[in-house]
């Protein structure tokens, strides 16, 4: 029960940094749709935001440049950080 609940909570924090990724991309569009200000939707983009933003901070300190190419890789270095410690979590607690 318990590594359902660990596994449950590192998926959400998947998801919300992915929200905030998509709605990133969709905003910067010339007229952003009006369901990307939805309650709901400007909720989970926020609280993404608060995930992403404590790993931007990692990579300012450890002075790491994630744009190449005018691309931006930090989410991807991000979500794989999260799904190492989602893995090592779990595998310590079936152990």
């Amino acid at each position: 029960m318990l590594v359902r609940l660990v596994d449950l909570a590192f998926n959400t924090v998947q998801a919300l940094m992915l929200a905030h990724v998509v709605c990133t991309w969709l905003r910067l569009g010339r007229e952003p749709s009006r369901w990307l200000y939805h309650p709901v939707i400007l909720w989970a983009d926020q609280l993404g935001f608060l995930f992403l933003r404590s790993f931007w901070r990692l990579f300012e300190c450890l002075g790491l440049n994630s744009v190449i190419g005018g691309l931006d890789f930090f989410p991807v270095v991000a979500f794989f950080v999260v799904r190492l410690l989602q893995w090592l979590t779990i595998y310590l607690l079936t152990r």
